[in-house]
């Protein structure tokens, strides 16, 4: 089965991608710890699969957002089928349906320097206070869902804050809903 994708991707070897990706109708399908687990188990899988880094990620109740480095720009659409078909059929599974469908698409971005980089890292790490599901940005750290305590071990409250001061967060979901 071939992924089709609308916009057309136009994917690149050896590079840094941001991703969207959204549930049918903006469903919440992944509402419950539970949901969200299995997205996170398949996207683990996917990666062992296929040996792509992931650098920065977020997942809501219906899309997500991530930083992927991939080595084979072929592996492109093959990480969002294998993503995509397995978390489906495993919620699916879980919620005792049959046959539903749940992801719309994906669109990519290549990363092209640092400042976008930290641009859409913190745009990822933005999104639950974005979305309401935490109101400030001290309270991140408690998205666990989020590749946000990551860096906030890693650097510290003082290199975070640095790094959103420095990198500010631009609002690049206004065309994607989400």
């Amino acid at each position: 089965m071939i992924y089709s994708n609308r916009p057309p991707h136009l994917p690149k070897d050896d590079s840094l991608y941001f991703i969207t990706a959204r549930t049918i109708g903006g469903t919440d399908f992944f509402k419950t710890d539970e949901a969200k687990q299995i997205f996170l188990d398949c996207l683990d899988r996917a990666r062992e699969q296929l040996g792509f880094k992931i650098t920065g990620w977020v997942v809501l109740n219906n899309h997500y957002h991530m930083l992927i480095k991939v080595i084979k720009a072929e592996h492109l659409s093959k990480i969002f089928y294998l993503l995509h078909s397995n978390s489906a059929r495993l919620l699916n599974k879980l919620e005792d349906e049959i046959g539903r469908k749940v992801w719309w698409n994906y669109w990519e971005k290549l990363i092209l320097d640092k400042e976008d980089f930290y641009s859409h890292l913190n745009y990822i790490h933005n999104n639950p206070i974005k979305h309401e599901y935490v109101d400030e940005f001290e309270k991140l750290h408690n998205y666990r869902w989020s590749s946000f305590g990551y860096y906030l071990k890693k650097n510290g409250w003082r290199g975070v804050s640095d790094m959103f001061a420095n990198y500010p967060v631009i609002d690049f979901g206004k065309t994607v809903d989400g």
